[in-house]
């Protein structure tokens, strides 16, 4: 299904599936920006419509930054580091590798659903190989290291995750979509 949002000033195409309907609202002259999100970077590049059979000038040429999910990736690392502390998860991520890429798995699948107007927190779940190293690394509880932080975006759920709430999401995602907008 396709999608078209038309403003005054500029067309947002959203395309799900297909493009043959897409061709038929643009007309000569008309230009567009193709954004192509990979997991480490996003690339634009904008062309314009030539003649109605379709053909193309590329008016911006393909660039772009490290401005992907990775980038959202990085900042739940620290948002973790200022919980937990930097040396810890260097040494987790160290000792326990496979537990450190289960954690990050959790997160990825968590972050694929989050969205501006979600209102529920987002529920990670921890390992129970960092439950159990950080209480041996740091003699305490990940709950009690939650709390020492005063990070009040982020809690505990006794289910052994860590709940994001909306907040904590829009933290994560804002320097990557700022990098964004400032390409753009």
């Amino acid at each position: 299904r396709e999608q078209l949002r038309r403003s005054r000033h500029s067309r947002t195409f959203l395309v799900e599936s297909g493009t043959g309907e897409l061709w038929s609202e643009l007309q000569t002259g008309d230009r567009y920006v193709v954004a192509d999100c990979g997991g480490g970077t996003v690339d634009l590049t904008v062309h314009q419509i030539e003649q109605p059979q379709g053909t193309l000038k590329e008016l911006y040429k393909a660039s772009g930054g490290p401005h992907g999910a990775v980038g959202v990736d990085l900042a739940f690392e620290a948002m973790l580091c200022q919980i937990f502390g930097e040396d810890f998860i260097q040494s987790f991520k160290v000792k326990r590798p496979a537990a450190w890429v289960d954690l990050m798995i959790a997160f990825e699948a968590r972050k694929r659903t989050a969205w501006p107007g979600r209102a529920n927190a987002l529920n990670i779940s921890l390992p129970f190989s960092f439950i159990d190293y950080y209480k041996r690394h740091r003699g305490q509880s990940v709950e009690a290291a939650l709390r020492r932080s005063n990070m009040k975006i982020v809690k505990w759920s006794s289910q052994g995750m860590l709940r994001l709430t909306q907040e904590a999401m829009n933290e994560l995602f804002q320097p990557t979509i700022c990098n964004i907008v400032k390409h753009i």
